[in-house]
């Protein structure tokens, strides 16, 4: 950088700079995620409030969203029943894909988080406005065991959708 005297070029070489940390912390991320699904201990698996749950979750990172002026609509079903699991993987999960959102959302956009109910299940979708005209999402089951789960496998499955022909 200090090679460069053109300001335009240095400003161009720091975005450059920006973006490979980003890309480089996202895959330490992911091997760290992977990692700990490896060797995940035993989950507590309790009732967890989900509502309450995706609540926290937006007020801990409503600075992020305030960052990129990005309006967080939470559409939270009040009569769903609390789901079993274990809260701390849960809030992980959860805090992963809102990060997500939150970063491939453009200034201005919005990030909607939504949960119904589907039969037994508790459906959990957070929708981005992503690139602009194109909507993406993510939905979530969380399903109510019937049995019991190995450690480090999850009562949940999560199915990326796409609307307007999009990621």
């Amino acid at each position: 950088l200090e090679r460069l005297d053109d300001p335009e070029k240095q400003r161009d070489k720091i975005n450059t700079l920006k973006r490979q940390t980003e890309l480089l912390e996202k895959y330490i991320q992911d091997i760290l995620t992977m990692t700990r699904l490896d060797h995940t201990p035993v989950l507590v698996r309790q009732p967890v409030n989900l509502n309450r749950l995706l609540r926290d979750i937006e007020q801990r990172l409503r600075p992020s969203l305030e960052q990129k002026n990005l309006t967080a609509l939470m559409n939270l079903n009040q009569d769903i029943l609390p789901v079993l699991g274990d809260e701390n993987e849960l809030d992980r999960v959860m805090v992963n894909l809102f990060e997500n959102a939150i970063h491939y959302t453009p200034n201005n956009g919005s990030i909607t988080v939504r949960t119904l109910a589907q039969g037994s299940n508790t459906v959990t979708e957070i929708v981005d406005s992503g690139i602009v005209g194109d909507l993406r999402y993510i939905q979530i089951t969380l399903t109510q065991p019937t049995r019991q789960y190995v450690a480090g496998e999850l009562p949940w499955r999560v199915q990326p959708e796409t609307a307007g022909g999009g990621h």
